[in-house]
């Protein structure tokens, strides 16, 4: 019988504790900017809205008004 060879990768299930491949560290990372682009887009989305409130009431208030008249 032959012994099977290392994995290269140290990507098979056999790993040490100690270990990590440089595949699930990479996978950490991305998940941290994953993240993080998600609560920037999030802020940037409130701000935007934040920003133009007011224009959106104004507008929101004319067709609740012409919708008034109009009735």
């Amino acid at each position: 019988m032959t012994k099977p060879e290392p994995d290269q990768d140290k990507l098979a299930v056999g790993t040490r504790d100690g270990e990590h491949s440089p595949t699930v560290m990479g996978a950490d990372r991305r998940f941290t900017l994953a993240g993080a682009l998600i609560v920037l887009s999030v802020a940037l989305g409130m701000l935007l809205i934040w920003r133009t409130s007011s224009s959106l009431l104004i507008i929101f208030a004319g067709i609740l008004f012409a919708s008034f008249l109009d009735a």
